[in-house]
């Protein structure tokens, strides 16, 4: 590990990327709204968040969205959420930051102007997730040119009973998103991070993303899955817990030699093991290959 200061800050020589692809699948509907538009008589109240192309206007996931709720996630995992002096307001919202060097949230996630430090770019980078169109061909004959549903809804007056119809828009459980991140490694134990990523990712599918998760809204699945077969589809949606958490996710090293010579290493993990083993490593056998893979041939970053 090289290490070094100068104005007394610690500094690392960058060692290496680890990027992580593979499929965000819609187990319900997502609802990652655009914001607030002039709404209209009998029209939607919440509309999607779009991609604006010359042929469509197409929904996809923001990697701010994902990113923020991933950090969510190690914030709990970590003990940070709602526990410490630092879970405060950063700008508009609340949000653990501190000046521990040594946070794993901090140093995963980043840290912003406001949190009494210098602000620093965390090591996870969190991509735009776009839509795969091959996921909703057997839906795209019952939806719209926006590849939204929509979903009525009521609320109710317990008083008068009076209903408040709404309309939000969708998009259909079993779509699919391209999901890609990169994680950049400093040193060593920056590698060990990915633990912490997996218990995110896992915890996450629980958790949902978007609006209106505590109704039906936003549960995900990370991985890849043969959604083609309708039988399996169906089992695929009714019984979505029979998987492993984040199935199928891919592992890519990329040391400093990678990027002259352009050959990188290849893992797919599991964050348990599976039965029979495959292709698919426990998540502590593919962390430890990784570690070789950017430390064993190391060369020094000119």
């Amino acid at each position: 590990m090289e290490k070094g200061s100068q104005t007394g800050v610690t500094w690392y020589k960058w060692k290496g990327n680890i990027v992580l692809s593979g499929t965000i699948t819609a187990l319900t509907g997502i609802s990652i709204f655009a914001g607030d538009d002039p709404v209209q008589i009998g029209g939607v109240d919440k509309r999607v968040i779009r991609l604006l192309t010359t042929l469509a206007e197409i929904p996809y996931i923001p990697g701010s969205s994902l990113k923020g709720a991933l950090r969510h996630c190690v914030e709990r995992l970590d003990g940070k959420y709602k526990n410490d002096n630092f879970y405060k307001k950063i700008g508009e919202y609340y949000k653990h930051e501190c000046t521990d060097d040594k946070c794993v949230t901090c140093r995963l996630m980043g840290v912003s102007a406001g949190a009494g430090r210098t602000p620093c770019e965390g090591l996870l980078k969190v991509r735009d997730s776009y839509l795969n169109f091959k996921s909703i061909q057997k839906s795209e004959p019952y939806l719209p040119r926006s590849y939204c549903e929509i979903k009525n809804e009521n609320t109710i007056d317990r008083l008068s009973g009076q209903a408040n119809p709404r309309k939000f828009e969708r998009v259909p459980a079993l779509s699919e998103f391209e999901f890609s991140a990169v994680l950049s490694v400093d040193k060593e134990d920056d590698v060990d991070l990915l633990k912490k990523l997996f218990k995110a990712m896992a915890l996450l599918e629980d958790m949902g993303i978007g609006a209106c998760k505590s109704r039906g809204y936003g549960t995900i699945a990370f991985g890849n899955f043969d959604l083609t077969n309708e039988k399996e589809r169906m089992k695929f949606l009714l019984y979505p817990f029979d998987k492993e958490p984040i199935e199928g996710i891919k592992l890519q090293v990329r040391n400093s030699s990678f990027y002259g010579n352009r050959e990188a290493k290849e893992v797919k993990v599991l964050i348990r093991k599976r039965e029979g083993g495959g292709e698919h490593k426990p998540w502590e056998e593919a962390i430890q290959e990784v570690k070789k893979a950017i430390f064993k041939n190391e060369q020094k970053v000119a």
